[in-house]
């Protein structure tokens, strides 16, 4: 598939898996480039359903298209639109794990973002709930992108999660989708003040997620006795 590590363990009773972004710049050939089948970026995420795993969790970070939210604020995600122009299934045909035709209405599982949403609120924040723009990368929007995208359903635009997020729906996984806004509709994009966003709110991110790893396992029993 490409280099990358993953890390398997277990953390509160919870078994976890975990692949690492690649080191530095990716090779001009390793993104999306033609000789890249589009599957690829669903690769780990079928690689983990067919080990049996019933749910996806994955944090990201993205530029807030609407007033009401400051930097570093986190967002549970309840539905998405792919203005990415890509998906996983492209060319992919049958296959064991799902249809080519996935349905999407279930994925941002409800009863998980209620968790994550208890969760937050347990520890003196609220987590509001909202749909992302998936958009493609490697570039930041345009001024105009900014401006119709406002203007759809969506409160937040991520870059790259169509892909993963589609090959979950496919392989019949329930996501909770965590973001981190990043930047707000009063500044320009920046990589800058995504990563300071991002690590400002990585403490807060972390006390989350360390207390929903213990509910995992019985999140999960939920949600393969729904299937």
């Amino acid at each position: 598939w490409q280099e990358a590590t993953l890390h398997r363990g277990t953390c509160s009773g919870a078994e976890l898996w975990l692949l690492e972004d690649s080191a530095g710049d990716l090779p001009f050939e390793a993104y999306a480039s033609p000789e890249r089948p589009a599957w690829e970026r669903g690769f780990p995420v079928w690689l983990a359903a067919a080990a049996g795993s019933p749910l996806l969790l994955q944090t990201s970070a993205g530029h807030g298209l609407h007033d009401g939210y400051a930097l570093g604020d986190l967002m549970v995600i309840e539905d998405h639109i792919n203005v990415s122009g890509s998906t996983p299934l492209l060319g992919l045909g049958s296959t064991r794990l799902g249809p080519l035709f996935p349905d999407q209405t279930s994925l941002h599982h409800p009863g998980l973002r209620h968790r994550a949403q208890e969760g937050l609120r347990a520890l003196g924040a609220e987590l509001p709930s909202g749909v992302a723009a998936c958009l493609a990368g490697p570039s930041l929007a345009t001024p105009a992108e900014l401006r119709w995208l406002s203007q759809t359903p969506a409160q937040v635009a991520i870059q790259d999660v169509a892909g993963p997020w589609i090959a979950a729906a496919h392989a019949g996984m329930s996501l909770l989708a965590l973001t981190v806004i990043g930047s707000l509709p009063s500044s320009k994009p920046s990589m800058t003040d995504l990563l300071t966003s991002m690590n400002t709110s990585a403490p807060l991110l972390e006390d989350l997620l360390l207390r929903l790893l213990p509910e995992l396992p019985a999140l999960a029993h939920e949600l393969r006795a729904e299937v």
